[in-house]
């Protein structure tokens, strides 16, 4: 195949994510052939100067790849800007034919006007501009791939969900799920779009290259922080509490297959296949709050269908494997607190995490201080959110993935191995501290 006849694809938001994986999944390392003709990278960040963290590879290939990949500094919530990324000629003079949209609003803090802002808005506005093309050329769009993150409450010891399985889309806006509510209309407003070759990911939670955030990181970190204090770590909640995870290189090469999956098969082929009734939330707020965003699609519209998979490895792991893991790499004891509702007696979550988080903190800025050599500019935090501490789970039933998609994953479990992949990462990058021998502790 050549370079021009390869698939040009568009990548929407994450450049401080999951762009960097996705891209480097696309374009391997010589002698291996690239996999698409161009690469289109749109975000709001600036990479020079830098406004968010920026990996090696990206930079790398930004400069050594000025053929295959372009990045673009630009503001998604704007149609026309969007509409332009889809229209403007690429180098090879083919049309963009993969849409990869992973744009969206993870802040548990932020009001729902944000996310309806920063999620909702460019979410509906790219599919349109996708749905647009291809009513002007069909066939030109082959796959417009949006991810689901792990924001539903799956707490059950003893279920793993399916795609279909209502109860696996549960969430709590009176416990704060405004993220949960606004991502979940998303997926719904999106969906609804007819024709569009859509298929959306339902990931479990991310660790790995480039996710310099999220639980699982603040986890690793936190043996790091451990191992220097030579405490014992304790972790609240159940050790049987769900916790599956998903590595960054095997969920964009998900998100690869997913999109070769359906550039062969029509809409309607698709949700025969993988369709998944999303259900409105109905929750009044959205609707009733002057504006209402015209983004929405209202509830009188009933379930929408989605080819969705859900995106997890194969190790199911849970609160216990996790700290098991962490123990192996750093050598610390890990436990669960008991009697939760004493240890909690007379604090507010909120109380507690500022707590964690002061005492860590403390430690992280020594370890820091102690790197040899010097990390200052290091985006790794072990600093931990209220909704990481509060009790969510993250249990999913991947079947219908493996068998559908039939991806071989690269790291098929959370173990001392990926972990250390992670670590060796973060070397590379020069984001990770390494201990000065002469520091005492």
């Amino acid at each position: 195949m050549t370079t021009q006849t390869k698939p040009n694809v568009l990548i929407f938001g994450t450049l401080n994510l999951l762009a960097g994986p996705l891209m480097e999944h696309l374009i391997p390392p010589s002698p291996a052939e690239p996999l698409v003709g161009h690469i289109r990278i749109i975000d709001k960040y600036s990479i020079n100067p830098p406004t968010t963290f920026v990996s090696k590879s990206i930079r790398s290939a930004l400069e050594n790849h000025k053929d295959l990949v372009e990045y673009r500094q630009e503001n998604v919530t704007n149609p026309d800007v969007v509409t332009a990324c889809f229209n403007d000629p690429s180098p090879n003079g083919h049309p963009y034919s993969h849409v990869f949209d992973l744009t969206g609003d993870l802040n548990y803090e932020h009001p729902v006007a944000a996310h309806i802002a920063h999620t909702l808005a460019p979410a509906v506005i790219i599919a349109r501009c996708s749905a647009a093309q291809l009513a002007r050329s069909p066939g030109s769009i082959k796959a417009h791939i949006r991810m689901i993150p792990p924001f539903y409450e799956q707490i059950d010891d003893n279920t793993r969900y399916k795609e279909d399985d209502e109860k696996g889309w549960r969430f709590d806006v009176d416990k704060g799920a405004i993220r949960a509510l606004v991502w979940h209309e998303t997926i719904r407003a999106v969906g609804a779009i007819e024709g569009l070759p859509l298929v959306m990911l339902k990931f479990g939670i991310p660790y790995g290259d480039n996710m310099v955030g999220f639980e699982i990181t603040s986890l690793i970190l936190l043996g790091l922080v451990y191992q220097r204090t030579g405490k014992e770590m304790k972790i609240l909640w159940s050790p049987n509490l769900p916790k599956n995870t998903i590595n960054t290189r095997d969920f964009v090469g998900l998100m690869w297959a997913a999109a070769e999956w359906t550039s062969t098969r029509s809409r309607d082929e698709a949700n025969a296949v993988a369709g998944v009734p999303i259900h409105p939330s109905n929750d009044p707020s959205l609707m009733t709050s002057p504006p209402p965003s015209q983004y929405l699609i209202p509830a009188s519209v009933g379930a929408v269908v989605v080819p969705i998979f859900n995106a997890v490895d194969e190790s199911d792991s849970t609160q216990q494997s996790l700290a098991a893991v962490i123990s192996e790499v750093f050598g610390v004891k890990v436990g669960f607190y008991t009697g939760l509702p004493g240890l909690l007696a007379g604090w507010g979550m909120r109380d507690v995490t500022e707590d964690v988080n002061e005492t860590h903190m403390e430690e992280w800025s020594k370890i820091i201080a102690n790197s040899f050599p010097p990390v200052p500019q290091t985006p790794l935090s072990p600093y931990m959110s209220v909704y990481q501490l509060e009790e969510h789970g993250c249990a999913l039933d991947s079947e219908k993935t493996r068998k559908i998609l039939q991806y071989k994953f690269k790291y098929p479990h959370f173990s001392k191995d990926s972990v250390q992949g992670f670590i060796e990462w973060c070397k590379k990058e020069e984001i990770w501290p390494l201990m000065n021998a002469s520091a005492s502790k």
